[in-house]
């Protein structure tokens, strides 16, 4: 007993007796022994319950109830066991034979389910670790089943899984590809897309989504952890990046790039360049940069680029000096372009305009002087002769950059001098259907459309005719659907001369049946009049009859943090706006606190309840009243 001990008595301590260590031995296998008995009750109780169920499944009429029927000399272990094979064979036989599915059959659920899904990652790789039916389905035919794959949420691969799924045909008609938030790919992926040196890879790719790429050198990384000079590259450079592109001409469309951290001024302008003068590239974005180049149009080439539709630089530029937008030369080499997104481009110190409005470089200004030698001569130029714009814009985004402060959130400087350049880059946009102007705040006033359409009209350049369908419509036929301006002069007013501005922002006079006002945009679905850092404290429940006046037949959000509403105006916002699915009325003091908390959760039917209970009869009836006026 003393040898079997791990470890020596202590001093005064009584040694273990033999008789003592028998006797615990002892009840040890006893209770051994009771544990296993009762493992074995439980397992004959679940066995009889499994019998149970096997004759009750059965009936009595049908050809196997002979062979369930009880022999009085067969023992009970041997009628478990037969009842117990009977009811594995009528499992098997009725359970669905998925490993049996045709391999074509199943493709196509793979492939529907990954349609859904809009991404091939985790479908096809769970599939294929379902069984080795399911696996030699897949692998038999991978191209088929692979045409979008994200990898941008909890996936995080690493280089040699993408390199696998090139090298193996896999991504042999690849179209879409998201890599963005992925810290663990180096260089080596993009060497990996590329079909050389017997590579595959993805020949048909079209569209590519990467983050955090440097510009620091590869030769210059070294393994910082290790010993000697063995270099390894943290995430993507631009030093692979750009050659990735030359090759990539023939078939990429999409570029978009997540925090371009690249010092050198020079590599930035390469990257540009190559992006810009590629033959089908149709999409470049380059979002959440410090540093871009101070003027885009130096990398455009010549010619131009027609093809190119979307253009995102939003919260890019102002890390050092600034940055100015040149929207003549945009207007006049992208003639195509659909989507402009600007959101914080330039950073706190916002963007200057180049050329600025009204300086001799303006094209419009020139317009203008030709327009007035012409009407002293006899001779008028034909209307928008010579002046560019965004015929095919469909979405154009202006909003001020979000900057953090020791007060909270707030909005940094806008680059949009006011109606006029907005004017300018919209007067020949008739398919505009989303607008952000965020931040301009005193620049963008409501009077200002009428009277920025009147100035150009008397100048004998715009009719109403020539401005249908645009944002500057006098005829209530603009497309437009979204609309944010919070922290502007169009987010809300205190009342008298202010609030009949505001009314006619949102209405236009005598253009109805019968001489009635009718919507300025009928089409409006949401509407962002206040938000994060950009409240609007002067949006009251008069501002909000009006915009409930305009549009209750088609909004569907409405944001108005920060706002002067009250529980009788958010209840008759939400008795005459059926559609309205998602409100925003955080910030809202003269809102009850459990009205607030359901809106933040998305219980509109709660909300409504809320608001209804709450509301002040004396106060809607006022509302009523004051919605009646408008209309009249």
């Amino acid at each position: 007993a003393y040898a079997r001990a791990p470890f020596p008595p202590r001093r005064g301590e009584q040694r273990p007796r033999r008789g003592r260590l028998r006797r615990r031995g002892r009840v040890l296998r006893v209770q051994r022994a009771l544990l296993q008995r009762q493992r074995r009750v439980e397992r004959e109780r679940h066995e009889d319950r499994a019998v149970v169920e096997a004759e009750q499944l059965n009936h009595p009429s049908s050809s196997m109830s002979s062979s369930l029927k009880r022999d009085p000399e067969e023992s009970l272990a041997d009628r478990r066991k037969r009842l117990k094979a009977h009811a594995e064979a009528h499992f098997n036989s009725t359970r669905a034979a998925w490993a049996d599915l045709p391999p074509d059959a199943l493709r196509l659920v793979v492939k529907r389910a990954a349609d859904l899904a809009k991404s091939s990652v985790p479908v096809v790789p769970t599939v294929a670790s379902v069984c080795r039916a399911w696996r030699d389905a897949v692998l038999n035919h991978p191209s088929d089943l692979w045409r979008r794959a994200d990898f941008s949420g909890d996936f995080n691969p690493w280089e040699f899984v993408i390199a696998r799924y090139c090298r193996e045909g896999h991504w042999r008609e690849l179209e879409h590809l998201d890599l963005r938030d992925c810290p663990r790919l180096t260089d080596k992926a993009l060497y990996a897309l590329s079909a050389r040196n017997g590579n595959v890879g993805a020949p048909a790719l079209t569209s590519l989504f990467v983050s955090d790429v440097s510009g620091e050198s590869s030769m210059s990384c070294r393994f910082r952890a290790g010993r000697g000079n063995t270099w390894n590259p943290k995430g993507m450079t631009v030093d692979e990046l750009v050659p990735f592109l030359e090759r990539k001409q023939e078939t990429l469309e999409a570029i978009e790039i997540d925090r371009l951290t690249c010092a050198s001024n020079f590599k930035r302008e390469t990257l540009f360049r190559v992006a810009f003068g590629s033959r089908r590239l149709t999409a470049i974005a380059v979002r959440d940069s410090g540093r871009i180049l101070p003027n885009i149009s130096l990398s455009l080439p010549p010619s131009g680029a027609p093809f190119l539709a979307k253009l995102d630089l939003s919260n890019s530029g102002g890390g050092k000096g600034s940055v100015v937008l040149p929207w003549v030369d945009l207007m006049r080499k992208c003639p195509a372009m659909r989507e402009l997104r600007l959101n914080g481009f330039g950073g706190a110190a916002g963007w200057e305009p180049k050329p600025r409005v009204d300086l001799a470089n303006d094209p419009w200004t020139n317009a203008s002087r030709d327009t007035a030698d012409g009407a002293a001569d006899g001779d008028i130029t034909a209307p928008r002769e010579g002046l560019p714009g965004f015929e095919h814009l469909e979405v154009l985004e202006l909003g001020a950059a979000r900057v953090t402060t020791s007060a909270g959130y707030g909005v940094g400087q806008s680059g949009l001098g006011g109606i006029p350049l907005l004017f300018r880059l919209t007067h020949a946009s008739k398919k505009l259907r989303e607008l952000d102007v965020t931040g301009a705040r005193e620049r963008l006033n409501p009077d200002d459309i009428s009277s920025v359409v009147a100035r150009f009209a008397d100048q004998r350049r715009f009719s109403a005719d020539d401005l249908a369908g645009t944002l500057f419509c006098e005829k209530g036929e603009s497309p437009l659907r979204v609309l944010r301006c919070s922290k502007t002069g169009w987010a809300g007013a205190r009342g008298g001369e202010e609030g009949e501005a505001f009314q006619r922002l949102f209405f236009l006079e005598g253009n109805g049946l019968g001489g009635e006002k009718r919507a300025r945009f009928p089409d409006l679905r949401v509407l962002e009049l206040g938000s994060q850092g950009a409240h609007a404290p002067l949006f009251g429940d008069e501002a909000l009859v009006i915009v409930v006046a305009a549009y209750h037949a088609s909004l569907e959000r409405l944001a108005i943090a920060g706002s002067a509403v009250t529980d009788a105006g958010v209840a008759f916002l939400l008795s005459r706006c059926a559609f309205v699915n998602e409100l925003d009325a955080s910030f809202c003091r003269g809102l009850s606190r459990e009205f607030r908390r359901a809106a933040a959760e998305g219980d509109i039917r709660a909300a409504r309840r809320l608001a209804a209970a709450a509301a002040d009869e004396n106060h809607a009836a006022v509302l009523e009243s004051l919605s009646a006026r408008v209309l009249s």
